[in-house]
């Protein structure tokens, strides 16, 4: 049987939600679903070299949620529900994601409130899914909806309100200690993040994001085009939130990559959207 490798766009731009130093109070719950799409045939190589190639497609539903426990701590749920991957001349395949478990802890509250996160994220997606060649089923390409590996996250989060204006500003940098798949050992990341938000309207949130991902240390050969191991970019988005009901809103954002502050490298690049519904309890 022909075997492929292809990199897998497991790390859809798109965020969920920010990070940011502000913990939900006790039993206060915050809850997020989206749904992202996610299409591109414009590549770039482990050295950054930009290539044309047959268009990968990813759609993802995924859940966040965050519930105060009180006493400074929240409980953090971030999970890929289910996701469908296929490049145009494969079939599509699909599979729940991994899942982020994480407790959350305010340092500092005031002013300036800061906090730290922390968790695993388990390889609960399938991490051996493949898609067959549509004319030739011998081929196929390695298209998991996980990666396959225990990753353990370490973030640290501030936020301050900006005086005089219904506005805010957060920023986290984020540690990704990566683990293996069978017998490939992964480098571990550093994540930054920067949002600026505004109420122009009651109701209305507007938000621009700024993040990065930086891998640490020279990627693992042999592994590159399947794991995301070495992928690295800069990653530009837009978005808001609108309360349409009391405790529900819309919510929304546009993405883009680029190559500003974090080169793009092994991975795919195209502007992506997202959509999809929150509730909040206070």
């Amino acid at each position: 049987m022909k075997y492929i490798s292809l990199l897998l766009a497991l790390f859809l731009v798109n965020e969920l939600t920010a990070q940011s130093g502000w913990v939900k109070k006790k039993n206060d719950l915050y809850a997020q679903v989206n749904y992202i799409g996610f299409q591109s045939d414009n590549y770039f190589s482990i050295f950054g070299d930009q290539v044309t190639t047959a268009k990968f497609k990813q759609n993802t539903v995924g859940l966040y949620a965050e519930y105060g426990l009180g006493k400074r701590f929240a409980l953090e749920y971030n999970h890929v529900l289910y996701r469908w991957n296929s490049v145009e001349t494969t079939e599509t395949v699909s599979g729940f994601g991994d899942l982020f478990v994480g407790v959350k802890y305010g340092i500092l509250d005031g002013k300036i409130p800061l906090a730290i996160i922390v968790g695993p994220e388990l390889p609960i997606g399938n991490a051996a899914l493949i898609s067959r060649n549509k004319s030739d089923p011998n081929t196929f390409l390695f298209l998991p909806t996980g990666d396959g590996e225990w990753n353990f996250l370490t973030t640290l989060a501030a936020s301050h309100p900006i005086k005089g204006l219904p506005a805010y500003i957060s920023m986290y940098t984020t540690f990704n200690y990566r683990t293996n798949y069978k017998s490939s050992n992964f480098s571990h990341q550093l994540r930054s993040g920067v949002e600026i938000g505004f109420q122009p309207l009651n109701g209305l949130w507007l938000q621009t994001k700024v993040r990065t991902y930086l891998s640490l240390g020279d990627p693992e050969p042999g592994i590159d085009f399947i794991r995301g191991e070495g992928t690295e970019f800069t990653v530009f988005e837009f978005g808001g939130s609108y309360e349409f009901i009391k405790s529900w809103m819309i919510v929304g954002s546009v993405a883009t990559y680029s190559d500003l502050i974090v080169s793009r490298k092994n991975l795919y690049s195209s502007p992506n959207f997202s959509i999809g519904v929150a509730y909040k309890r206070e």
